[in-house]
């Protein structure tokens, strides 16, 4: 579901883009626009200095050191539970993401994971032939679905938004999965998750981040806001560039999509925590 602070211009072009790009997106090559897409979604988390920054005390200098000790120390500590525990470091990921997809919708716990659990839950599963080498790439073993899985649970998902929004009128959220059940049901795993993340996850974090710090006295226009967005950005974009690099020079078999995830892991936990306060009341 869009979050109603998007406003509902923003809401509609955010519906109709997504048509737009799940139904013109060419059957071959959709893993370089999903890399595109997914790319353009980072900027949506290199406001966390900011954001830690209004978390400070009234009157207290704000530290960059003590930014990049919460960071590295979180980062850190999660790697090495993928290290030693990448079981438990797996579900984490599944569990912070399904928290933080819910994160922007209100509502109470049950209502955020939810809608959380639909998001991320529906391709991956509907999908599960594509996304289990890179499961397995995670946890270094296969994992396979109990039959009816891949088709059960999906459905009962969307059925549990159905119901849910039913029940609270919320007409709007039906409208939303339909698009979405159609997006993931006619594109591909990464395609259809990286419209989602780019188009009904970032750019609505971006409006919402930016009121955000414009309350706090943080920001100011979008042209500010926007360059403050950079260091962090360029950042992200030079980070998975040398590990492209990197994971180029094995081979020259397709990169392995497993270490893409754990980065992307790696930094969501750090971020998730930060953004939780920009959607409290």
């Amino acid at each position: 579901m869009i979050q109603a602070s998007t406003g509902g211009r923003l809401s509609w072009i955010i519906r109709g883009l997504t048509l737009l790009i799940a139904f013109l997106s060419p059957p071959a090559g959709s893993l370089g626009i999903a890399m595109v897409l997914l790319a353009l979604g980072i900027p949506h988390g290199a406001a966390d200095h900011l954001i830690f920054r209004s978390r400070q005390s009234a009157g207290s200098a704000f530290s960059v050191f003590a930014f990049a000790v919460y960071y590295v120390g979180v980062i850190g500590s999660y790697t090495l539970i993928w290290w030693w525990w990448p079981a438990v470091a797996l579900l984490l990921f599944l569990a912070v993401s399904v928290y933080h997809f819910g994160q922007p919708h209100g509502g109470n716990l049950a209502d955020r994971l939810l809608w959380g659990t639909f998001v991320l839950g529906f391709p991956v599963l509907y999908h599960y032939p594509q996304a289990e080498p890179i499961i397995t790439g995670m946890l270094g073993y296969r994992v396979d679905l109990p039959a009816g899985w891949s088709g059960g649970i999906p459905a009962l998902l969307v059925t549990a938004n159905v119901s849910f929004a039913l029940l609270n009128r919320q007409w709007a959220r039906l409208l939303d999965l339909v698009i979405l059940v159609a997006v993931y049901l006619g594109t591909d795993l990464l395609l259809g998750f990286a419209v989602f993340f780019l188009l009904w996850h970032s750019l609505p974090a971006l409006v919402e981040q930016w009121r955000y710090l414009t309350r706090h006295r943080l920001t100011r226009g979008w042209s500010t806001y926007l360059l403050q967005l950079l260091p962090l950005s360029l950042g992200a974009f030079v980070s998975m560039g040398v590990a492209y690099l990197l994971l180029h020079a094995r081979g020259p078999q397709t990169p392995d999509l497993s270490y893409l995830f754990i980065m992307v892991s790696l930094i969501t936990l750090p971020h998730a925590l930060l953004v939780d306060r920009v959607y409290r009341p």
